[in-house]
């Protein structure tokens, strides 16, 4: 993945002269919601000849369709009318089509997509602001198995005033941690940090000795998921977790829900979802719109 103006060099060493005879093609998938992200169209327009054959371009409009249309290469549409965070569904979905039309799924890939949509849609109705407890602090369940020690919303009203620092490891789990770090500044217009274990322990463990003025404003939160955890693994977030409660102002786990990795990994990234629109509310604030992306853009296309 590449989210600079360059090139990654695997796809330009991949390119080299235009597609021998028995040389195999890259997959190159071009994502914007808006089609005008700056380094997104730099680096398709910097695509060598022998790599454009690849390219799949995902997104809703502005010069990335556009060029996409005038030469013909294949181009998912995403809907419109709303903020791009909000269309990761819409992503999801196309990178997953686009991935089972090359070839690259597995033969079950269909019930897990049906299994995901379907516990996704349980903890919707179950998070909702509708049906969930109204007491601050109330413990809950998440429907699918295994229990998760608050809502979204209890989290919510625990780290609102707080930085969440985020821990994944086993499983998808540190890609989704990088996301609730990303919606929490999105939706819930705060800072937060997220990390990896085990890499954590070979650095960031030494900083748990911050100043206390510093460790009092922190919360942390561990993403688990039992299905993907080592005995080691398992070990090593168990003593995580230990260790930072001894040292914050808390400490908590999330667990994924469902069977398949895909359903998994969609649990928790719904329920970080939840929790950054939550902590939005709670402060009083519209988690919707982002005005200064809007004026860094503003910025970037002064002359």
């Amino acid at each position: 993945m590449s989210q600079g103006y360059d090139l990654p060099v695997h796809v330009t060493a991949a390119a080299g002269p235009a597609d021998r005879p028995g040389r195999g093609r890259s997959l190159i998938v071009a994502v914007s919601h808006s089609g005008q992200t700056e380094e997104t169209l730099a680096a398709v327009e910097a695509l060598p000849d022998g790599a454009r054959a690849g390219l799949v371009v995902i997104s809703g409009g502005g010069p990335l369709t556009a060029a996409a249309r005038g030469s013909r290469r294949p181009l998912i549409d995403l809907p419109t009318g709303m903020q791009a965070r909000a269309v990761f569904p819409g992503i999801l979905a196309a990178l997953l089509g686009l991935l089972d039309g090359a070839g690259l799924t597995t033969r079950s890939f269909a019930g897990e997509l049906a299994e995901a949509a379907e516990l996704c849609g349980r903890l919707a109705a179950a998070w909702r602001p509708d049906t969930l407890p109204l007491s601050p602090g109330s413990p809950g369940r998440a429907p699918g198995g295994h229990p998760s020690p608050l809502t979204p919303l209890d989290l919510a009203r625990r780290v609102s005033d707080r930085l969440l620092l985020v821990y994944g490891g086993a499983g998808a789990t540190a890609g989704v941690a990088r996301r609730w770090k990303n919606q929490l500044a999105e939706n819930g217009k705060t800072l937060a940090h997220w990390y990896t274990v085990p890499e954590a322990h070979h650095d960031e463990v030494v900083g748990w000795d911050a100043p206390e003025a510093v460790r009092e404003h922190l919360f942390a939160c561990l993403l688990r998921d039992a299905a993907a955890e080592s005995p080691k693994m398992k070990r090593r977030l168990d003593v995580t977790r230990d260790i930072l409660a001894g040292r914050l102002d808390g400490v908590v786990e999330v667990w994924a829900e469902g069977t398949s990795p895909l359903a998994r990994a969609l649990s928790l990234c719904l329920y970080g979802d939840f929790l950054s629109c939550y902590v939005a509310l709670i402060r009083g604030l519209d988690p919707t719109p982002v005005p200064v992306i809007v004026e860094l853009k503003r910025e970037m296309a002064r002359d």
